[in-house]
């Protein structure tokens, strides 16, 4: 099965545009996708959204939690489930929809339109629980 977990300790000061603040983006190019924004779509940019696609569709989780500062932030998905994301610490939480991972989906960006800098980012090669995502970004 196709999953992991990826980790990002970030110093965020907020998108550059409202169209590209990715912190990192796993797609196909089309609905086929993983990522985690660093925005809202404009509505506010104190917040941060997990977008989740299915191939049909996608869906965006909203963190309410103000993504300004130093933040750690992993986030766990596995094929045909519904990802879980984790901010500084908090309970993680869990997408609405669940990633399928599509064999076209081949692109991954690290960054894109989104101020601050990277600190560190780990991958691992396999999905964590709930409890292991706020453990790593506490």
């Amino acid at each position: 099965a196709v999953g992991g977990t990826i980790l990002m300790d970030v110093d965020a000061d907020g998108p550059v545009n409202t169209t590209r603040g990715y912190l990192w983006m796993i797609s196909d190019a089309g609905l086929s996708r993983l990522a985690l924004r660093g925005w809202n779509q404009g509505v506010t940019d104190d917040s941060c959204a997990l977008v989740v696609g299915d191939g049909a569709g996608n869906t965006d989780l909203l963190i309410t939690t103000a993504l300004r500062g130093r933040q750690r932030i992993a986030a766990s998905y596995i094929n045909g489930a519904a990802p879980m994301v984790s901010l500084s610490g908090a309970a993680a939480v869990t997408s609405a929809r669940s990633f399928v991972h599509d064999p076209a989906t081949t692109t991954i960006t690290i960054g894109g339109g989104f101020y601050g800098h990277l600190r560190g980012i780990r991958i691992y090669r396999r999905p964590m629980t709930g409890a292991q995502l706020q453990a790593l970004t506490a």
